[in-house]
């Protein structure tokens, strides 16, 4: 179990950037942010307050879901306080 504080995702600098616009970034399955503006090449930061096991990134349906990086902020354990 992880409290995740913020998710970065890269998109991609060449072709196919607008493809990240209106990902949705899930903390287990806790919606963290949704991706409006994904510039190319550009790292776009969702902040969050969230605990969950896994990281997941949703793409619009029907569309391809491109991205070249991936940063998490988090800290381990069941324990943490989310008040803060």
């Amino acid at each position: 179990m992880y409290t995740v504080t913020k998710v970065q995702v890269l998109n991609r600098g060449d072709c196919c950037s607008r493809r990240l616009a209106g990902a949705e970034v899930f903390v287990g399955e806790t919606l963290c942010g949704k991706i409006e503006d994904a510039p190319a090449g550009a790292w776009i930061s969702v902040n969050c307050i969230a605990q969950g096991q896994f990281l997941k990134i949703v793409g619009k349906k029907n569309t391809p879901l491109h991205f070249c990086g991936l940063k998490v902020w988090a800290v381990s354990g069941e324990e943490t306080n989310l008040e803060e």
